[in-house]
């Protein structure tokens, strides 16, 4: 009948996921509630559910919460050492200070640590450029 699809389906809007869903006794039309053991599945759901949102929003604090710790050590100075380098683009070590110049033919910036940027590859260790190298932009 039409009260009895109207009941359910309000009963299904409350309990929006398939397994929420409560099982109407459609036999009993005078009386349409949906039966005790399958209410108390319901509420037992419901709370699982509900306790599996909380232990996910545990760990999305925790995870804050440890980022937040990585910062602060990061802004103090007792992070990790290589947390703050970047990479040589030649010798690929991690280093703290690096130059920005141009010394290739593709015209683009690349970071070179001390050492590499003595080398006649690139500027010979002086700001201009010797000369040997065309493409070398400070």
């Amino acid at each position: 009948s039409k009260r009895c699809n109207t009941e359910r389906k309000r009963i299904n809007r409350r309990n929006k996921s398939p397994e929420n869903q409560i099982n109407l006794n459609l036999c009993d039309t005078r009386m349409l509630k949906p039966e005790v053991s399958e209410r108390a599945a319901a509420q037992k759901l419901q709370s699982t559910t509900f306790m599996a949102q909380q232990t996910l929003k545990e760990v999305k604090r925790a995870q804050r919460a440890k980022q937040k710790a990585e910062r602060r050590a990061l802004r103090v100075g007792y992070a990790d050492k290589h947390a703050t380098q970047k990479r040589c683009k030649l010798c690929s070590k991690p280093k703290d200070l690096l130059i920005r110049c141009r010394f290739d033919s593709s015209m683009q910036w690349h970071f070179i640590c001390g050492p590499c940027w003595r080398t006649p590859a690139v500027a010979n260790g002086i700001t201009d450029g010797d000369g040997s190298n065309p493409f070398y932009t400070y």
